[in-house]
């Protein structure tokens, strides 16, 4: 396999895995939100994984991975209320501390870039549960997804 498609797939499996965490983390904020991103994301791995044939012991690592990314967003939404309140505590004075609220968007793109390293450590971990075929697979699916 050429080394550019093997940067394809692996850049492929990272996405999915990576919108996967990063979407949960991002719109989990609210109770009805987080069920329902919970809910798709749970659907499409699996019909993913039904479509490549996944094995039993393939589709119980990937579980393993995707529960673990459920409670690394979920773990990082907890904290929005709390950066919420300290912008609004900000915005409501009469001179906002610039200083301040640079450190609150410094603290919070930190917190993502992290989350975002995890889930490209969890994608990795995914690529190597997969066999060379369900990659290629994989990426198919994600190229044929985005292609429109």
């Amino acid at each position: 396999m050429r080394t550019k498609q093997i940067l394809m797939i692996t850049l492929a499996v990272l996405g999915l895995t990576a919108t996967a965490g990063t979407a949960f983390a991002w719109f989990g904020h609210k109770g009805g939100h987080q069920s329902q991103i919970k809910s798709f994301i749970n659907w499409r791995v699996s019909q993913v994984l039904d479509d490549i044939d996944a094995t039993a012991a393939q589709r119980t690592r990937i579980e393993t991975i995707k529960a673990r990314m459920f409670a690394l967003g979920a773990d990082h939404a907890k904290s929005r209320p709390q950066v919420h309140a300290a912008f609004m505590a900000q915005w409501q004075t009469d001179a906002p501390d610039a200083k301040e609220v640079h450190r609150l968007v410094d603290e919070r793109m930190d917190e993502m870039r992290a989350l975002a390293h995890q889930a490209t450590d969890a994608a990795l971990e995914v690529h190597g549960t997969l066999t060379a075929k369900q990659r290629v697979e994989i990426a198919n699916m994600i190229a044929e997804r985005f292609a429109h």
